[in-house]
C-alpha cells in the first residue's frame, strides 16, 4: 500500500457485493481514496500488525463488519486499539447487527460510527456522505441505525 496524497480507508468485509456497493458510496459522493480490502479477520489482523511497526503507511480510517471469517470486526478493532501508533485512527463499524451487546462494544472500543448496513442503493449512496464527514473530522461519536 504505497501513499497517493488520498484518505486510506481500510475495509474489512467478506461479502463482494458489499465491497461493490461500499465502492459506490463513495464514488457517489466524490470521496478520494485509496481502498484496501481484507476478506477476513486474520487478513486484517496480519495488516494491522504490519502497520503497527510501520511496515505500510497509518491509515486515514478502518471501517469493520463484525461478523467475518476466522476473527470478529471486534477482535480486529480491539487490536487497533492496542496498537500506540494506530490507537488513533478512525474506525467505522459497518455491520447487519442492530444487537445492544455489539453496538456497546464497539462504543467502548471509540469507534467513530456503528453503521447498520444499508438494504437498498440509495441508502448505500447516502452512506458515502457519511463516510466523507468522517473522513473530514465531523461529529465523530455516532451509535446511528441504517445510514440514510
Amino acid at each position: 500500500m504505497k501513499s497517493t496524497g488520498k484518505p486510506v480507508i481500510v475495509l474489512v468485509e467478506d461479502n463482494p457485493a458489499d465491497v461493490f456497493l461500499f465502492e459506490y458510496a463513495l464514488r457517489a459522493h466524490e470521496v478520494g481514496y485509496q481502498l484496501t480490502v481484507f476478506p477476513d479477520g486474520q487478513r486484517a489482523m496480519d495488516f494491522v500488525e504490519q502497520a503497527h511497526r510501520g511496515d505500510v503507511p497509518r491509515p486515514d480510517l478502518f471501517v469493520l463488519d463484525l461478523n467475518l471469517p476466522i476473527y470478529s470486526g471486534l477482535e480486529v478493532l480491539r487490536k487497533i486499539r492496542e496498537s500506540p501508533r494506530l490507537q488513533s485512527c478512525k474506525a467505522i463499524i459497518l455491520t447487519t447487527s442492530n444487537a445492544p451487546q455489539d453496538r456497546d462494544q464497539a462504543t467502548a472500543l471509540g469507534i467513530s460510527l456503528y453503521l447498520q448496513k444499508p438494504t437498498n442503493l440509495d441508502a448505500f449512496a447516502e452512506l458515502g456522505r457519511r463516510l466523507k464527514q468522517a473522513l473530514a473530522g465531523e461529529n465523530g461519536h455516532s451509535r446511528s441505525g441504517p445510514a440514510g
